[in-house]
């Protein structure tokens, strides 16, 4: 009886193992080249800091094997608002001297040209771009937030090598033969400000040896 239910618990925490660290043992043998290890970090520092006051937190980057995964803290943001999120193309981020029209906000169009297209939307689902859309993380009453999520890098890089299906969404594809290459990136957060789109803060994400 006894050595009954040891095996019954064993099968239960086994199987709950399973589910949390999905199981891409059947993936093929160009999936498992794509295969590769490290830990990425980015300071998110305010972007437009007159309107949305100083925003604080950090983005942490995984991978383990062809496993991706992501956190975002935000701490000291706007109350109760959705923030859309972007792993950007360029490295930098933007500055006052992206201000090309001198008006003291950095907008959208300003933001592309310092730190390039969205490549990776940090929203519901993470192995397409366009999947998730419909859900970004809100703050809280305290203007915080923590968001996690997980994918395969292999499914990553499928829907970032597929064909750009549209010019006008501000999403971008890799490159031929470019890769993640996150220790050149830029995580964007924006928000709605006073019903405008605005960027809010901007990390750029590099190696990190914290392991």
């Amino acid at each position: 009886m006894v050595r009954s239910l040891v095996c019954i618990c064993l099968l239960f925490f086994a199987s709950c193992g399973q589910r949390d660290f999905p199981d891409y043992s059947g993936s093929t043998e160009q999936q498992r080249e794509e295969q590769q290890s490290g830990i990425y970090f980015g300071e998110l520092i305010p972007l437009n800091k007159a309107l949305t006051g100083p925003i604080e937190g950090h983005t942490k980057i995984w991978i383990q094997g062809i496993q991706f995964y992501t956190k975002v803290i935000l701490k000291r943001g706007i109350a109760r608002l959705r923030h859309e999120q972007y792993i950007h193309a360029g490295s930098e981020c933007p500055n006052a001297a992206q201000d090309l029209n001198s008006d003291g906000i950095i907008s959208i169009s300003e933001v592309m040209r310092s730190s390039g297209k969205r490549l990776i939307p940090l929203d519901r689902i993470l192995k397409t771009q366009k999947d998730g859309l419909g859900w970004f993380p809100t703050t809280s009453k305290n203007g915080s937030y923590v968001y996690s999520r997980s994918t395969a890098v292999f499914h990553l890089l499928e829907d970032l090598r597929s064909p750009d299906s549209s010019s006008h969404d501000h999403l971008g594809k890799l490159g031929e033969g470019e890769g993640l290459d996150l220790h050149r990136r830029t995580l964007i957060l924006y928000a709605n400000v006073d019903n405008i789109l605005l960027p809010v803060a901007c990390a750029e994400i590099r190696e990190s040896f914290d392991f």
